[in-house]
């Protein structure tokens, strides 16, 4: 394929392209899988760390991910950019000098330290999430911004086109109709 005329998707996943359920249907993986055989590139863009999106998207072909609301970028799993801090165990051991009743979490390497139970505040994964800013982040400098039926009004707003919500594979239907 000309690279002219190569094409790119990018996805955030939670309320986007993963249903409620936190899966993909096989619709949505059939269209991906089509659309990167014809020599397009599938990325997807989230606030989770590697290893949360790992268990979403094992059945899901990618090209390249945005992690940690742009954090850390990859190239399938190596590391090609992203910002972060040089020395983490340094930095934490000055707030707690300081602040030594602060709750503290800090991810490095793809690994969540902390030293209380996360389970308390994000149960279940051990991260927050909020797919409204990322979206709304998400559409700076693209050719067009597609909100799912399901997005926040401020998202559908700016919002160059609206599809179907993530339980109606929005994201796949709209690759089908525009990019196939």
């Amino acid at each position: 394929m000309n690279t002219q005329h190569k094409k790119m998707v990018v996805t955030d996943l939670d309320g986007t392209l993963l249903r409620n359920d936190k899966t993909i249907s096989d619709y949505s993986l059939h269209i991906i899988n089509q659309f990167r055989k014809r020599g397009n590139l599938f990325v997807i863009a989230t606030a989770r760390p590697v290893r949360a999106v790992k268990n979403f998207m094992v059945r899901c072909d990618f090209d390249a991910g945005i992690y940690h609301n742009g954090a850390l970028i990859c190239d399938k799993d190596s590391k090609i950019g992203g910002f972060g801090i040089k020395d983490p165990y340094d930095v934490s051991r000055k707030i707690l000098s300081v602040f030594p009743d602060v709750c503290l979490a800090v991810e490095s390497d793809d690994v969540l330290y902390a030293n209380f139970d996360t389970e308390r505040l994000w149960p279940g994964y051990g991260f927050v999430y909020s797919d409204s800013f990322t979206e709304l982040k998400g559409k700076t400098g693209c050719a067009k911004g597609i909100a799912v039926e399901n997005a926040l009004e401020p998202v559908k707003d700016i919002a160059s086109e609206i599809c179907e919500s993530n339980e109606d594979d929005g994201v796949a239907k709209w690759i089908k109709e525009n990019l196939l």
